[in-house]
């Protein structure tokens, strides 16, 4: 492991993350791009912004880490 995930890892445990969140948190930053679900695109943007405020302690904006719009569905009437 190296010593980039430990300290984020150690982060992770100080704030007291739940061990399920942790597990997901760790596996987005390190996994590389995919197709996922909406959920889980959402999931690794919390994980990467964690990872630069937190144990990177960068500054950065919340806006450079968007969210995805959620697509509206058509409704029948």
């Amino acid at each position: 492991m190296t010593p980039l995930r430990q300290r984020m890892l150690g982060d992770l445990r100080i704030r007291n993350y739940a061990p399920t969140t942790v597990a997901c948190y760790i596996r987005s930053v390190a996994e590389h791009e995919k197709r996922v679900k909406l959920s889980t695109y959402i999931q690794a943007v919390y994980a990467l912004r964690f990872f630069y405020q937190n144990t990177l302690h960068g500054r950065i904006e919340i806006e450079r880490i968007p969210l995805p719009r959620h697509e509206e569905k058509c409704r029948s009437f």
